[in-house]
């Protein structure tokens, strides 16, 4: 049984005339009837009850009516979505992290993308660093703005770099040490800190702590919270002092100062990092248009003063 028949068949009932549906196909009356016979020897059943003055239906072709034409509308249906999967990269999972300068800039890039890649559906995922670290290894990503000292250590992922920042330390603007001028780690010795959860962000918690112990001081660490809204918070309260990339209070309302870090130890780069097992065909656009087509500015940070 041919498709071709199921329409054929379906064309002689509606009309109720050979004639009439061999008009309506395009086709010769005497290959009409020959298909319709074999499709009933096929069947093994009487369609029609036909003479030379009419064409009526049988009970057993009244219900192969319903069935020929559900069929169809299934090979259609099939057809239609085949044809536009055909002409869709499909979907691209993407996860950010909570910092002003993601929030700020993707969702320009993300417009633009999709002004020119309307065929790739967009999800937008926001995640803690920790979380979109695992989402990314176990692929429930495909691809992710994060910083680079959380995946460096991994080979699995591949990434590129979008904007290289700063780490500055961040307190209150009535904290008395944030109008120090010349301004050391060592003066820091009895200020509480507030850290981002080395289980959150075992790369950035790493590199903080390392910088703070390489210029003589062992942080005294009060607080470690999950989130980097929490961190925020509880230093714009006056709980603490902490550690951050500069981007992650530009535009922060509040009382919070951050004071630029001199040394090289202190650069860390915003990325866009996926797994490299990946074959998303989505991806791939995606990572091209981020690499030649995104267009952003670089939020530059008003430093008052320095740390040494």
């Amino acid at each position: 049984m041919e498709f071709r028949q199921l329409r054929y068949f379906v064309t002689v009932a509606e009309h109720l005339s050979f004639t009439k549906a061999a008009d309506h196909l395009f086709i010769a009356q005497p290959a009409l009837s020959r298909s319709i016979a074999n499709l009933e020897f096929e069947l093994g059943v009487k369609l029609f009850e036909r003479n030379r003055h009419k064409v009526v239906l049988t009970g057993a072709g009244t219900i192969f009516l319903e069935e020929a034409k559900q069929l169809l509308r299934v090979s259609e249906e099939a057809i239609r979505k085949t044809r536009q999967a055909s002409d869709s990269l499909g979907n691209l999972r993407i996860g950010f992290l909570p910092t002003f300068f993601y929030k700020k800039y993707l969702s320009a890039w993300v417009s633009e993308f999709h002004a020119a890649q309307s065929n790739i559906g967009l999800n937008l995922s926001q995640y803690n660093s920790g979380m979109l670290y695992d989402a990314l290894k176990n692929q429930d990503l495909d691809v992710g703005f994060t910083i680079s000292c959380d995946i460096i250590d991994n080979e699995e992922f591949d990434k590129f770099v979008v904007y290289s920042d700063t780490i500055s330390l961040i307190m209150r603007e009535d904290n008395p040490l944030s109008l120090k001028e010349d301004l050391c780690f060592r003066d820091l010795g009895a200020e509480p800190f507030v850290m981002l959860s080395e289980r959150e962000s075992y790369g950035f918690f790493n590199t903080a702590t390392k910088i703070c112990l390489s210029r003589g001081l062992k942080p005294n660490i009060v607080s470690t919270p999950t989130s980097l809204e929490t961190v925020l918070l509880l230093a714009d309260a006056g709980l603490g002092v902490t550690l951050l990339p500069s981007s992650s209070i530009s535009g922060y309302t509040s009382k919070l100062k951050y004071i630029g870090l001199e040394g090289n130890d202190t650069y860390i780069d915003m990325v866009i990092a996926w797994k490299k097992s990946n074959r998303n065909p989505a991806l791939s656009v995606f990572l091209e248009y981020m690499k030649t087509g995104a267009k952003w500015e670089i939020p530059v940070a008003e430093q008052a003063s320095k740390i040494y």
